[in-house]
């Protein structure tokens, strides 16, 4: 990973994080331990750890684990990219790198701004094997860059650009980010104030994301629809989105990782179907409390997990019905607020999926569909199944996200929302 800071290499960070993490189930008891080291030592040591904890946890009749690997036929194999894919994205260095932000650096120290960020390139050799005779492997890389540049008199933007699937960021494209956000930075130089209230918003799509991402976390998972938490359990078969949105994980769309740490495939998952709530992602011990004509989609952690499966590769598709142009949000706008990043957000109710936050890196008052000028930035207080009941307009073409923590990659578009409520104001 590369990092800048104040337009600048701060630090060129390499990290081999290998980790082997041994589950052993016997006699309706499962036990899991892991470690770092792999010699032979370690290796028994991390054995013996997981059957000691076998034999204290309580009894659960589980299916038996498959046999078998991704060589099956099954769609989408073992996923991943390529090891060809792989091995180009670590050949790029920190001199490559920085060749292809010089320009870009040399523009923003030029306009008296400063430029941070983080260029991650990472690949990732993921295999899972068991005594029952299971072998799936898969290679998963990303190359990701965000930076945020800071041009002073309240002026800031953030812009992002990259590929989860193994492909490489090529040609002026981390440069163009670089220049994306000195952009946004130099137009939202001194804010003016604007009254809190509800408005009408264009949301980025780093925006939506961070929403989808909420929205997750409280309702996609089995554990939190067994316990009666979640809003598809609550809503089943109810509409709880405007009915142009379907949201569904799709690994294959993301070149993501095709099986679970059971071995089980990943499959395609509907969570929300044309703004009606259909079921979460399971594992088997999900399944197996659920109860008869529930199974396994394959979305499985590392077991025994206390939080349950968990979606990670989302993708919000909303009908063409709703779509314009990206260039022609503003103007869907009409009169509202054009929101770049959500900052500091944090749940307040998980069930209702109530959350609070602040704008930040650029928000811009929008006047008869035209850009007035920049605001200063504003606390917000929503509740995020209510914002997505209508959507005006969604861009044209989805972008893919990936959160400042975590693997969790979306595919959204940017969104037209009527009624978002923002509840104070700031000063900067």
């Amino acid at each position: 990973m590369l990092r800048l800071a104040e337009s600048a290499p701060s630090e060129q960070m390499v990290l081999l994080d290998p980790c082997l993490s041994v589950r052993v189930e016997h006699e309706g008891r499962s036990g899991r331990a892991s470690g770092a080291a792999f010699d032979d030592a370690g290796i028994r040591r991390v054995v013996q750890d997981a059957w000691q904890a076998a034999q204290v946890s309580p009894r659960l009749d589980l299916p038996e684990l498959v046999a078998g690997s991704g060589d099956d036929g099954a769609i989408g194999g073992d996923g991943g990219c390529t090891p060809g894919d792989a091995d180009a994205l670590l050949e790029r260095d920190v001199s490559d790198k920085l060749d292809a932000l010089a320009d870009a650096l040399t523009d923003v120290r030029e306009a008296g701004a400063v430029a941070t960020g983080f260029w991650d390139s990472t690949a990732r050799s993921c295999s899972y094997a068991t005594s029952a005779g299971c072998f799936r492997h898969a290679l998963l890389a990303h190359d990701w860059f965000s930076s945020t540049v800071i041009a002073g008199d309240g002026g800031s933007g953030v812009a992002h650009d990259g590929h989860v699937d193994g492909s490489r960021l090529e040609g002026d494209a981390a440069g163009r980010v670089v220049r994306g956000a000195l952009d946004l930075a130099l137009r939202s130089k001194k804010p003016r104030p604007v009254l809190a209230n509800t408005k009408r918003v264009l949301l980025s799509s780093r925006a939506v994301s961070e929403l989808l991402l909420f929205v997750s976390w409280c309702g996609f998972g089995a554990r939190s629809w067994i316990e009666k938490r979640s809003f598809l359990r609550r809503h089943e078969n109810e509409r709880v989105m405007d009915e142009a949105v379907t949201i569904v994980d799709d690994h294959e769309f993301f070149r993501g990782i095709g099986f679970d740490f059971e071995g089980m495939t990943r499959q395609r998952v509907p969570l929300v179907q044309n703004g009606m709530a259909r079921r979460p992602v399971f594992d088997r011990p999900c399944a197996l409390e659920a109860g008869e004509g529930f199974a396994s989609t394959g979305h499985a952690d590392r077991q025994p997990s206390a939080g349950g499966p968990s979606p990670s590769h989302l993708r919000m598709l909303v009908d063409d019905s709703k779509h314009v142009a990206p260039e022609a949000l503003v103007d869907a706008l009409g009169d509202g607020l054009v929101i770049t990043q959500f900052h500091y957000t944090n749940l307040i109710d998980p069930v209702n999926v109530s959350i609070t936050g602040m704008t930040r890196n650029g928000t811009f008052l929008v006047e008869d569909g035209r850009v007035v000028g920049p605001v200063q930035n504003l606390r917000f207080t929503v509740d995020v199944l209510d914002v997505l009941s209508e959507i005006v307009a969604a861009a044209s073409v989805s972008e893919t996200v990936l959160p400042f923590f975590g693997d969790a990659a979306s595919s959204v578009p940017a969104l037209v929302l009527p009624a978002f409520r923002f509840t104070s104001t700031t000063d900067f």
